[in-house]
């Protein structure tokens, strides 16, 4: 679906895939920017999903199954059937989309890909846009939840400092800090690797090919044999970096979904202030 060297490239589409397949009757494009920034300028055709809007703080099963209870309610609304082949864009190859195909692959549903370049690369290969919005009717989407994809806060307390899991910051660098606090308290979680999610990116906005991403990751000390579990504020740049890696072909990675929006304000977890 595009040619950047991806062992497993099933997430990954391009505008010229997209502009093939959008009159098929089991394609659902949705658009994962803000409600305000779809009802501006979308590619036609496209549904809206806030996913910036769905998240929790609370990795507790009553906190996770809350989270599903919720999600599954929009992708319901936006018309996703269990058969649907979900696209999911956002203004570049970023986050907002990344975490919607997270989900629906936690959710069990592998037809969901990514536009690759979003709307940027949309518009530069020619592509409409349209402001009018629409509402599909309601989908049967069904979740089988995939545990080994989504990890808690007590996955990652029974693998601090465990030599075969990779826990990966994927914040910026100020926040990994602690100079940037976006919780109650700030820093990192003990012994993670840092490495920011935009490192995945080139300089138009879409994904960068596989080999250099692999080096990237390998330079990091991040390797297909360990366990990989990724996080950011809100469990959405961490979602671009199971993405990426599990398009990669690492076997083993799970999106931390309470983040450190959980962790940083979860009183009695561990924390760490690296130096700069």
């Amino acid at each position: 679906m595009t040619a950047k060297g991806y062992p497993n490239e099933r997430f990954l589409v391009d505008a010229a895939w997209l502009r093939a397949h959008r009159d098929d009757p089991d394609l659902r494009l949705i658009d994962a920017r803000p409600a305000a920034e779809y009802a501006q300028e979308h590619i036609p055709g496209a549904t809206n999903v806030d996913v910036n809007a769905i998240g929790t703080q609370n990795t507790d099963p009553e906190g996770v199954e809350d989270f599903n209870r919720r999600q599954v309610a929009a992708l319901r609304a936006a018309g996703v059937n269990d058969g649907s082949r979900v696209v999911a864009y956002d203004a570049l190859s970023g986050a907002s989309a990344a975490r919607l195909v997270w989900v629906l692959d936690y959710y069990g549903h592998d037809r969901v890909h990514l536009l690759d370049g979003g709307l940027r690369a949309w518009l530069a290969s020619g592509g409409e846009v349209m402001a009018e919005t629409s509402t599909p009717p309601p989908g049967d989407f069904t979740p089988r939840p995939r545990r080994e994809a989504v990890a808690t806060y007590r996955d990652i307390l029974d693998r601090l400092r465990n030599d075969d899991t990779v826990i990966l910051d994927t914040r910026r660098r100020s926040e990994y800090l602690g100079t940037e606090v976006r919780a109650k308290r700030g820093g990192t979680i003990p012994g993670a690797v840092h490495l920011e999610w935009l490192n995945h990116l080139d300089a138009d906005g879409a994904l960068r090919d596989a080999d250099a991403l692999r080096d990237l990751f390998a330079a990091h000390g991040i390797t297909p044999d360990k366990e990989v579990i990724p996080f950011c504020g809100g469990g959405y740049r961490s979602a671009h970096a199971y993405l990426v890696l599990t398009m990669l072909g690492y076997p083993r990675v799970r999106n931390y979904l309470g983040s450190w929006g959980e962790w940083g304000n979860r009183e009695g977890l561990p924390i760490e202030v690296p130096e700069e």
